[in-house]
């Protein structure tokens, strides 16, 4: 009478569970890793439509009412500030190159993005 060959030995289903185990922590990185990845991109085009926001309201305005904007919180968004820099424009002309720079909080860290125009005088 022989041993029998018909289960597993005890060795095989730890071997089992350890390359089950390593395989799922790869999976659950992915996943942790892809969400970080959406939520930044998430925010950084949040920033995006915020900054050309402000920069049409500063489009539809005269050109003496385009001024200097100190940081300040961006109305009706949680999270993002904002602020304007006008200088004359490199180009001439009567006109001024304004910048809008959108700041917000990216996993303890401030991110910044800022978007230009040049604002003509009519």
């Amino acid at each position: 009478m022989g041993r029998s060959e018909s289960g597993f030995m005890l060795l095989e289903v730890m071997v089992a569970v350890l390359i089950l185990g390593i395989v799922t922590a790869g999976v659950i990185d992915i996943f942790i890793y892809s969400n970080y990845r959406v939520t930044s991109s998430y925010l950084t085009l949040q920033a995006v439509h915020l900054a050309q926001a402000r920069l049409e309201e500063l489009r539809a305005i005269a050109y003496e009412d385009v001024n200097n904007v100190d940081k300040i919180p961006y109305p009706g968004e949680p999270g993002f500030s904002y602020s304007v820099q006008v200088a004359p424009s490199a180009l001439g002309y009567n006109l001024k190159t304004v910048t809008v720079t959108i700041y917000y909080i990216e996993r303890g860290n401030e991110k910044s993005l800022s978007l230009t125009m040049e604002k003509g005088k009519r």
